[in-house]
């Protein structure tokens, strides 16, 4: 029925499959065609040297063939009744051997020719099956044009597969290029961060330095004001006693203990507040005793032994 009706396309529009183009211009469907078949196909790829004989076809005219094949036949028939009828002359000579050369060369001419009108016959069968097969209808389709069409196509095909391998070798050269400029740009980000890094080191080193010296200014200045409270002590030791108390600030001794405990700094610290209040008690031995005076003296000896822990 209808249903199993044949379906396929015409030789003809085989050359078109170059005449369709993708939306940038770049490739065709030809060109897919041939990928296609390398990659899944590329046994098929042998099909172009099968048919390599294909542009020799194109070259006869068949046309030409049949009137010369023809007119051969034609020419053979009149020689071969002029034969006879010079055979048939009166008044030829006995010595005349015409009629032993010429009938049988003839002849042989004629089987020559029988052969080659049945090979060409052949030939004419073949096309008209050959033409059936692929869809074309051979009265209408000369053999040479029928064979231009596929020869037009294997041009088409070599000349898409030579495209698509420059192709190839422009997208891995470009895939090649883009992978090194990753990886310069990979080593050119690693370099640019790790000189953020090394700054921010850098700034991180100056900022801790700052402190530290900062430190040590401020650790000088408090030994600075510490030695001078230790000779403002033994100055003012006629002060201390009229007022009868020693006025010490808790937090600047933590302080100085806690920067001063180690060292030969403390050592000195140490002796000189130790020599100070020796003296400050001497001085108060020699003055007139009084009960308040006593417990001021306990409360401020308890102190400054706990100091000089």
């Amino acid at each position: 029925g209808d249903v199993y009706k044949r379906q396929g396309f015409s030789l003809s529009s085989l050359n078109k499959l170059s005449d369709t183009r993708t939306s940038d211009n770049k490739s065709t469907l030809l060109h897919y065609l041939v990928q296609y078949v390398e990659q899944k196909q590329p046994d098929v790829l042998k099909w172009t040297k099968e048919l390599n004989s294909v542009r020799h076809a194109t070259k006869v005219q068949y046309s030409m063939l049949t009137t010369d094949l023809s007119l051969l036949k034609k020419n053979t028939v009149l020689i071969e009744k002029k034969i006879q009828s010079v055979i048939k002359a009166e008044g030829r000579s006995p010595s005349d051997i015409f009629d032993k050369i010429m009938p049988p060369m003839i002849e042989r001419y004629k089987k020559e020719i029988d052969e080659l009108d049945k090979l060409y016959q052949k030939v004419n069968e073949n096309y008209i099956k050959l033409a059936e097969k692929f869809g074309e209808n051979h009265t209408t389709t000369p053999p040479e044009g029928f064979f231009a069409m596929i020869a037009d196509f294997i041009h088409l095909f070599k000349k898409a597969r030579k495209e698509v391998k420059i192709q190839k070798a422009k997208a891995e050269k470009e895939r090649k290029r883009k992978l090194q400029q990753e990886k310069k740009n990979r080593e050119l980000e690693r370099k640019r961060k790790q000189r953020q890094e090394q700054q921010a080191k850098g700034e991180r080193d100056k900022e801790r330095e700052k402190r530290r010296e900062l430190r040590r200014k401020e650790r000088t200045e408090r030994r600075g004001d510490d030695d001078g409270d230790d000779g403002d002590d033994g100055g003012d030791g006629d002060k201390d006693d009229e007022n009868g108390e020693q006025n010490v600030d808790t937090t600047d001794i933590t302080d100085a203990i806690t920067q001063l405990r180690s060292g030969k700094a403390f050592k000195r610290r140490r002796l000189r507040r130790q020599d100070t209040l020796r003296q400050q008690r001497e001085k108060k031995m020699t003055q007139p005793t009084n009960l308040s005076n006593v417990f001021d003296q306990a409360k401020q000896d308890k102190s400054d032994n706990k100091r000089g822990r």
